[in-house]
């Protein structure tokens, strides 16, 4: 018999994430692999949750190649499930059990202020603006610093050109550490990427480098919404096109729709 009660458990872990992620704002998105891995989610408990979400009107999937790209955006609907089910934890909802009695990272201590969760205590950072300098954004493991390699490089200039604009503006310091993750993440994806050797890389990598590279940008434009009115701001990444068959700024004209 199917767990059916485990997984509405999961399908609200998975919203929760996503709302948390995008602080419930409507129009930005989260990397749907990233949600799973904070509860540990195999990708077919994660495509499932999508799915089932996205059927009931509760997240949208972007359209810059769906699912493929990874990309989730939560609906007013799905809003107002999670915080219903956050206000009212020993209730079930329309679609989930009680929160009460789903193991929610950080749900005991969040609390409901301007329709959106604030994280408690002090180390509340959702209500802590930081003024950002140059050289938040990098690329800062080690053994990527020294990489000579070509996407690493355009890495480090695109992050160059964000820090510059960011200079001066006040900006939730989750949002600076979420930026630094990708960056380092979509380096790590493709420092062993040698120039020539684009066409040599398999599908699966290339569907990785894609979803990393579009979660990026859109994480960028979370914090920098008029950088997609500004084709230099991504102009350092113009490499990738030889890897994922498309122009940056393609996914970007896709994200800003």
């Amino acid at each position: 018999m199917e767990d059916i009660e485990g997984r509405r458990k999961q399908r609200l872990q998975f919203l929760h994430e996503l709302y948390r992620l995008t602080n419930g704002n409507e129009n930005a998105y989260a990397n749907m692999y990233d949600i799973g891995k904070t509860y540990n989610f195999d990708k077919e408990t994660i495509l499932t949750c999508t799915q089932y979400l996205e059927g009931e009107g509760l997240l949208r999937s972007q359209a810059l190649g769906g699912r493929i790209a990874g990309l989730v955006g939560i609906t007013h609907a799905g809003v107002r499930e999670v915080e219903e089910a956050i206000i009212n934890p020993q209730s079930s909802t329309k679609y989930f059990p009680p929160a009460s009695a789903v193991h929610i990272i950080n749900v005991q201590t969040m609390t409901m202020t301007n329709s959106q969760l604030v994280q408690g205590g002090s180390d509340n950072i959702f209500g802590k603006n930081i003024v950002v300098g140059s050289g938040t954004i990098s690329v800062s493991e080690t053994q990527l610093e020294k990489s000579s390699n070509e996407y690493v490089q355009s890495l480090k200039s695109f992050s160059e050109t964000i820090n510059k604009q960011l200079e001066g503006l006040q900006i939730p310091e989750e949002q600076i550490k979420s930026i630094n993750e990708s960056v380092n993440e979509l380096a790590k994806a493709v420092k062993d990427i040698n120039p020539g050797k684009e066409k040599e890389i398999d599908y699966v990598k290339q569907t990785i480098v894609e979803s990393k590279t579009a979660t990026l940008v859109q994480k960028v434009l979370n914090v920098l919404p008029q950088a997609a009115e500004t084709a230099a701001t991504f102009t350092p990444l113009a490499p990738f096109s030889k890897l994922i068959g498309k122009g940056v700024q393609g996914i970007v004209d896709a994200i800003k729709k």
